[in-house]
């Protein structure tokens, strides 16, 4: 597969130019001809797509889950419309915005080429397809009912998302309600505080015991301000250590899940996407146990 690029004009006389990946210039002008396209030339650029992508490692971070359910929902569309899968992906690949997943695209097009089924080609790209997408995949090859597949994980991928925005939105206020009033205390702490305690000074007034407890607690906290911020570090150290063992991660979710209030709301959105995955699978073909 090579990558060519040409000018055409539309239908209503437009003239664009373009990039195409086809296994041949004929190949090329036959898929923009069926696209209602009139060639006027066609020219190979560049390597092709296998030598491009050899030895090529993929960075960057994982793709989003809305990229992800996008991709799925138009890739079941083109099977359906009866469109070969190679073509398809690189049809989508063209016109993917995020370079890390068009890199992802390209190559998994090419694995397919090499020989390799599409859930193969997927598992190769974890930071973009998760483990039960490519087994619902896999199920999907099995049974030959890929296109009826991937519509079942477009409905399971946006229903997973639309749990997300209501969990975020559930936990928006109550986040920055927390998060302001714990800046602000510290602000009280640290600058309004001490002012108050310097003008109480200057007058000599006998102060009630809890604007002195308030005024200890502003001294000590600026005076260890700094101790303050290295704990504080400390534990977001901790938190990223545990958070890449199991055991660590396992004793952070038996924490999350005692938070009041917090810990209530997370079981039961773990609990609805554990239920929703079972069902998306179930449906897929994949037996119970497995």
């Amino acid at each position: 597969m090579a990558r060519y690029q040409y000018i055409a004009k539309t239908t209503a006389g437009i003239e664009k130019s373009d990039f195409v990946y086809a296994e041949s210039p004929e190949a090329a002008a036959d898929m923009l001809h069926r696209d209602g396209l009139v060639v006027l030339s066609i020219r190979q650029v560049g390597e092709s797509l296998r030598e491009q992508l050899s030895g090529r490692t993929l960075f960057g971070g994982r793709v989003s889950s809305k990229t992800i359910a996008l991709f799925t929902k138009q890739l079941a569309s083109m099977l359906r419309a009866g469109l070969p899968l190679i073509r398809a992906l690189y049809a989508l690949a063209r016109e993917e915005q995020n370079g890390t997943f068009r890199d992802v695209l390209i190559a998994a097009a090419g694995d397919i080429e090499g020989g390799d089924s599409l859930s193969a080609a997927f598992a190769k790209h974890p930071n973009a397809f998760s483990k039960l997408y490519v087994g619902i995949v896999r199920s999907g090859e099995s049974s030959g009912t890929l296109d009826s597949i991937m519509e079942q994980l477009v409905i399971y991928l946006n229903r997973t998302e639309a749990i997300k925005r209501k969990v975020r939105a559930a936990l928006a206020y109550p986040i920055f309600v927390v998060s302001f009033s714990l800046i602000a205390m510290v602000v009280l702490l640290i600058r309004i505080v001490p002012m108050m305690a310097e003008v109480y000074d200057k007058l000599g007034a006998d102060l009630p015991g809890p604007t002195q407890v308030v005024i200890g607690a502003s001294q000590f906290v600026t005076a260890n301000l700094w101790v303050f911020i290295a704990v504080l570090a400390a534990l977001i150290a901790v938190y990223q250590f545990m958070s890449r063992n199991d055991q660590g991660r396992l004793t952070l979710d038996r924490i999350k899940l005692k938070i009041p209030i917090f810990g209530t709301l997370l079981k039961k959105v773990v609990v609805a996407k554990f239920l929703r995955t079972l069902g998306t699978l179930v449906v897929s073909g994949i037996p119970m146990i497995e």
